[in-house]
């Protein structure tokens, strides 16, 4: 199963040019995550870390410009280098092909967290009136907006939230995985500049079963940091 398939069912495939980095070097208006306590400890590679029970080694940090603009038509990168929105993946393998685009089937075993912060124009899931260009993101903390579902979308924010986060953990055929989605929490954005963006988040994931149910009742702390690149 491809990740766009989870986080943007109505998203072609796309060719997203981007620079995959080994760290250091239409539009629209799962399971339960494996027990806490499964994957212990922090784990970090090279400027992106993670730590709590759900914690695994960040190999890849990607940044990616067409999700937003698929599922919301919001703008992305903006001229001049900045952002209006974007998502970002981070995993523990790699789940791009050589031309940038996301592989059509996520390798398994594999963990992946995606984040997505809208900016001031789109928060509130509302766009800027015709002729008027989107504001950049700036660095700041970015309140997790509830969205109460398994198909987080930045044009879904509930009023006062500006970023989602999701953890999945790719296992067994098919494509099969566990989801986890922020229940609350905040990402802080402390640099953005063309081709990266580095930053923190704290959070706490609300496991989501195979009946789409999200257990808001059993919270799992998640923290991290992220140094991630591409367009």
């Amino acid at each position: 199963m491809d990740l766009r398939d989870i986080a943007a069912p109505l998203a072609r495939l796309p060719a997203l040019g981007l620079a995959v980095a080994i760290l250091g070097a239409g539009c629209s208006g799962g399971e339960a995550g494996p027990p806490a306590g499964s994957i212990v400890g922090a784990a970090s590679d090279a400027g992106s870390s993670l730590t709590g029970s759900h914690a695994f080694s960040v190999n890849y940090a990607v940044i990616d410009t067409q999700l937003a603009k698929d599922q919301c038509c919001f703008e992305t990168a903006l001229d001049g280098g900045g952002y209006a929105s974007f998502a970002i993946w981070l995993s523990d393998v790699d789940i791009y092909d050589g031309e940038g685009g996301m592989l059509p089937v996520t390798p398994s075993p594999s963990h992946v967290i995606g984040i997505q912060v809208a900016g001031p124009s789109y928060t509130g899931a509302a766009a800027p009136a015709s002729g008027n260009p989107p504001s950049p993101i700036t660095p700041g903390v970015y309140a997790i907006g509830f969205e109460g579902a398994d198909d987080d979308e930045l044009c879904s924010l509930p009023p006062g939230g500006s970023a989602v986060l999701d953890r999945y953990d790719f296992s067994g055929d098919a494509g099969m995985y566990k989801q986890a989605t922020a229940f609350s929490g905040t990402v802080t954005l402390t640099s953005l500049a063309p081709g990266r963006i580095e930053g923190r988040f704290d959070v706490e994931l609300a496991a989501i079963n195979s009946s789409a149910f999200i257990d808001t009742q059993h919270l799992i702390p998640l923290s991290g940091t992220f140094d991630a690149t591409g367009m």
